[in-house]
């Protein structure tokens, strides 16, 4: 009996091992309580799931896009969420995405032609879906909608393409302000290189990060003891009914 309760509590750790094998959240980049307090104009940081992250533009500086009622930085280029009504979102969409400025750009509240942002985390994340906003179509007629491209940067190298927000939303009227999602994945990186398209709405390809879906996974330690757990639960429970 024993030998049998016991090899019912093994086969439950090796259950319960994957339902906790990580932890699922928003990075959610239209929320100021996102940002930590030694975010600048040149560096964004904050912790995710307890993961400490940066984020730094290709060029000068970010846009952080939360309005003139934000405390510096994050109020520079503009003022928050500019669609006329918001998405579906598991975002906050108080601020209008992050963006980067460059003389480059046509657009300098997002990220344009010949710019990126760069978000890097201190521990391997699983990288789910991307949010992106300001990505457009021109009318209905338009083809070729604006895209934000989002590639596995391990090694500060330009991997994989893992994921693309293709635009839906029309610049007149712009109902929910160029918001798109990616496909969902499941790609285990600590670096994420975010891209414009070479569509544009106007003369050059653009977008503002919004946020991503991603999983911090748990350190081993920690799924062997809630495993083991879960084990003796199971051997208790059947020892009780014998």
């Amino acid at each position: 009996m024993m030998r049998t309760l016991k090899r019912t509590a093994l086969a439950a750790t090796f259950g319960l091992a994957g339902t906790f094998s990580a932890s699922a959240g928003i990075l959610d980049f239209t929320d100021l309580s996102t940002f930590g307090a030694g975010s600048t104009a040149t560096q964004a940081v904050g912790t995710f799931q307890g993961v400490g992250w940066t984020l730094t533009p290709t060029t000068r500086r970010l846009s952080y896009n939360f309005g003139d009622a934000a405390p510096a930085p994050f109020q520079l280029d503009d003022n928050g969420f500019d669609g006329n009504n918001k998405p579906v979102s598991p975002l906050l969409l108080d601020g209008d995405g992050i963006g980067s400025f460059d003389r480059v750009s046509d657009d300098e509240n997002q990220v344009g032609r010949g710019e990126a942002l760069i978000l890097t985390f201190a521990k391997s994340i699983y990288f789910q879906k991307g949010f992106g906003l300001d990505l457009y179509r021109l009318n209905a007629q338009d083809q070729t909608p604006e895209q934000m491209f989002v590639y596995d940067y391990t090694g500060g190298v330009q991997g994989a393409l893992l994921a693309t927000a293709t635009g839906t939303d029309f610049t007149v009227p712009n109902i929910i302000g160029g918001y798109a999602e990616t496909e969902s994945v499941r790609f285990r990186t600590a670096s994420l290189l975010f891209v414009p398209g070479s569509q544009f709405d106007d003369d050059t390809g653009d977008f503002a990060l919004a946020g991503i879906e991603a999983e911090i996974p748990l350190p081993a330690a920690g799924v062997m003891l809630i495993t083991a757990l879960g084990g003796l639960g199971v051997a208790r429970k059947l020892r009780r009914k014998a």
